[in-house]
């Protein structure tokens, strides 16, 4: 992506929908984590639900303002390597379990990986996007947030505050709060800045 396009997305993400819509997703996943982890595989419908909603919100609010802008190959390109590296790390997740089992043995290894390994590497997994984010298109917050959410995950695996599952939630909550404010102090001071009536050349 040459330097034009970088730009262009930066502007697009002014509007504090990208932080929103992380933070939304990230709390509702750690809520899951701590009540019904259970149903943790669920929670890929909310991103089928906010997919639309968030589309509505930009056609009502955004476009009016800006103008529509579409990346060259933008629908190809999202999300490719995010998937690709979830599906490595879940891997990582499950070898690690088995290697500390079979050398710590049944207690002593599911302990140590709820303990450490769960928190940590499910941390680094969450963060891949933000920096795949960052790295493609140069959005600096997208560094901070992504070296914000291991952050979490080392915190919680050194306190011990809690282990298993419930340390996701933690640490899903702990990251996508600030995101969902910051992406709605964002949005409030893009409608301030931006009001409908000043729009001249709206592209329809």
């Amino acid at each position: 992506m040459n330097q034009l396009e970088k730009r262009v997305y930066q502007s697009v993400c002014r509007d504090g929908l990208l932080e929103m819509t992380v933070g939304t997703y990230m709390v509702l996943l750690g809520t899951i984590f701590i009540f019904q982890p259970r149903l943790v595989a669920f929670s890929v419908f909310f991103m089928f639900l906010l997919k639309p909603l968030v589309q509505k919100v930009k056609n009502s609010c955004i476009y009016p303002r800006t103008g529509y802008v579409k990346l060259k190959n933008e629908d190809e390109t999202v999300g490719k390597g995010i998937a690709i590296t979830a599906v490595i790390f879940i891997l990582v997740l499950a070898g690690s379990l088995i290697a500390l089992i079979l050398s710590l043995g049944t207690v002593a290894g599911r302990q140590i990986w709820f303990r450490w390994f769960l928190p940590i590497l499910s941390s680094i997994m969450f963060a891949f996007g933000p920096f795949w984010v960052g790295t493609t298109y140069g959005l600096k917050r997208a560094y901070l947030f992504a070296a914000f959410v291991p952050l979490c995950g080392i915190t919680v695996a050194v306190t011990g505050i809690t282990t298993g599952y419930t340390s996701i939630g933690i640490v899903c909550l702990a990251a996508g709060t600030p995101a969902l404010i910051s992406g709605v102090i964002m949005f409030n001071s893009f409608l301030r800045r931006y009001p409908l009536e000043d729009v001249s050349n709206v592209i329809e």
